[in-house]
């Protein structure tokens, strides 16, 4: 007789879903390319900065050197990639992470060029409402918001408030 595979069941929460927005929007090549690869490392930046959103919308408020303890127990594999385990995502790990983005992205982001298309997002207007578009308006501006004048009041003669 054939023995039945031994499933493993984890709790994903709402990871699952965090990891493969992180992937759709291509996070780590994006930030792996900025910063170039470094040579000896089992955990790219980029990868490190995924485990620390995932760890940070895990709603775990635990100091850094415990960071490795939040992924014990959950597929870390699946959400960041094969050979990368809860022993590799240290406090060492996650400093580095931090020390690089600060100094090689945020610090010389000005001297490149930005890593993709920038389009800026234009806001479309609001549907009509079942009230004849008055709940909205026209356009939202200092004369259809109603709250364009809340707060303001007249000076005194001495130029204060």
């Amino acid at each position: 007789m054939e023995t039945p595979p031994n499933p493993q069941v984890y709790d994903l929460g709402h990871l699952g879903l965090v990891a493969s927005v992180l992937d759709r929007i291509r996070l780590v090549q994006i930030v792996d390319r900025l910063v170039g690869p470094r040579p000896g490392e089992k955990v790219s930046t980029g990868m490190a900065l995924k485990a620390a959103l995932l760890n940070a919308l895990g709603f775990v408020a635990a100091p850094l050197y415990l960071f490795g303890r939040f992924f014990q127990g959950k597929p870390t594999e699946h959400f960041l990639g094969s050979g990368i385990t809860p022993d590799l995502l240290n406090d060492d790990r996650m400093g580095r992470m931090l020390d690089t983005l600060v100094t090689e992205v945020f610090l010389e982001r000005p001297a490149r060029p930005f890593p993709f298309p920038y389009r800026p997002c234009t806001p479309t207007p609001p549907a009509s409402t079942s009230t004849g578009g008055r709940a909205w308006g026209k356009r939202w501006g200092p004369s259809a918001s109603p709250t364009a004048t809340a707060g303001t009041t007249a000076r005194t003669s001495s130029g204060g408030w």
